[in-house]
């Protein structure tokens, strides 16, 4: 029986102990391709590499079709599985139960899907369980090497990552953060790292599991303009970072993120430059001259990839 992938081992060690035999019998070298091992009361657990998914055999074969050798997940294996990534106190996993996923020890991710529980139209918990998502944290060290050579040579910059879904903006973002943290280039930048969603970070019992440097600090969870506002109040950075800017609330406080002269490292989900800046919210962000300079990712065939950096620099304009 070969040795599993060290990641895979962090995060299927949350399974069932009859699964995480099976998944130790993988074909040599699959291991390492999954992103996701997605678990469904009463369907077969199927395994996803960023493009196909596969199900999972009793004997650790993988198939593309269902069929009678299918390892079936239970509905008492998936409660089992929900209790052990709450580790075993829901209750103090509340918060983050309510935003749909739980954050495991080594950056991996418990999505969850099951039955909403409602207050006044605020969701309060979550309840049947249905399908827990576990991502595989695999964070790409590099992927922002050419954005920061052509953009961060000299003085920090505040640049507006553009990609459609699973391009790879966060992978990008999360990169440059650790790069400019470290200083890469000899400066180390003071960074706010404002991570509403928890996957820059990917912080398990307030320590970051991904590398952000060494002079990064974490608001996690918080929303995006509060987290903004309070570091700029508290923490004096030079660069704050979020991930999906697309409120009002957020515009606002980027603006005032530009006038405390602080630079700004956002992500915005798009597939140019010129489709994002027609978006009325965005365009303020753009003509106001928050950002020095677009970078839009090449997609999901080359994620983590930068196709075009675009200079915004020109009196508050830009092309396309």
């Amino acid at each position: 029986m070969q040795e599993m992938d060290f990641q895979l081992a962090q995060a299927a060690a949350y399974l069932p102990p009859a699964l995480q035999m099976i998944l130790k019998k993988l074909p040599p070298g699959f291991g390492a391709q999954i992103h996701e091992i997605r678990l469904r009361a009463g369907q077969p657990v199927a395994l996803f590499d960023g493009k196909t998914a596969y199900l999972l055999e009793q004997d650790g074969r993988i198939g593309a079709q269902r069929n009678g050798r299918a390892y079936l997940f239970s509905r008492q294996e998936l409660e089992a599985t929900f209790r052990a990534v709450c580790e075993y106190s829901v209750h103090s996993f509340q918060e983050e139960i309510k935003q749909g996923f739980v954050t495991l020890k080594g950056g991996h991710r418990a999505g969850l899907c099951g039955t909403c529980l409602l207050d006044h139209g605020q969701v309060i918990g979550l309840k049947e369980i249905s399908s827990i998502n576990l991502r595989i944290a695999r964070q790409m060290l590099g992927s922002a090497d050419f954005l920061y050579s052509k953009l961060f040579s000299g003085e920090a910059k505040s640049v507006l990552l553009i990609g459609q879904a699973g391009s790879g903006k966060t992978t990008v973002l999360r990169d440059l953060i650790r790069q400019l943290s470290d200083g890469k280039n000899g400066t180390s930048y003071k960074v706010a790292v404002i991570d509403e969603r928890g996957e820059l970070s990917a912080s398990y019992h307030g320590v970051s599991q991904n590398q952000l440097g060494y002079n990064a600090d974490v608001y996690h969870l918080y929303p995006k303009h509060i987290g903004m506002s309070m570091a700029l109040r508290t923490m004096s950075p030079q660069i704050i970072a979020c991930d999906e800017i697309s409120t009002e609330d957020d515009i606002e406080v980027l603006l005032q993120s530009m006038n405390a002269g602080a630079k700004v490292l956002a992500t915005i989900h798009g597939g140019s430059l010129a489709e994002v800046s027609r978006r009325g919210k965005l365009s303020v962000l753009l003509k106001a001259g928050v950002f020095d300079a677009a970078a839009v990712l090449s997609g999901t065939k080359a994620p983590g990839t930068v196709a075009e950096i675009i200079s915004l620099r020109e009196a508050g304009t830009w092309e396309s």
